[in-house]
């Protein structure tokens, strides 16, 4: 009778621990999707930025190889210094924000 009871217990033991251990791996891998997931969005996040940059790059390599002549310069005075013709009107609206 003591070996059977003995036997029960054991049995429940390793059940117990068969358990435990299918929650650890569920929750391991839920884990390990949850990260997957963070690690993707940042990669996303990255690679756009990265393609900003290169847009960036690009356009300021453009400006670099642009001639300096008169036309740049007045673009360069309009865009960088705020600089206006004396002949041009400016119009201001206050409704678009």
């Amino acid at each position: 009778m003591k070996k059977s009871l003995s036997g029960k217990k054991m049995n429940i033991f390793i059940r117990l621990a068969i358990g435990a251990f299918i929650i650890f791996c569920f929750l391991f891998v839920l884990n390990t999707q949850l990260e997957f997931n963070r690690l993707q969005q940042k990669k996303n996040d990255l690679e756009k930025t990265v393609s900003d940059y290169n847009i960036s790059i690009d356009k300021l390599k453009n400006e670099l190889n642009t001639p300096i002549d008169e036309d740049y310069i007045v673009r360069v005075a309009k865009e960088r210094l705020n600089l206006r013709l004396p002949e041009e009107i400016i119009f201001y609206n206050d409704l678009i924000k």
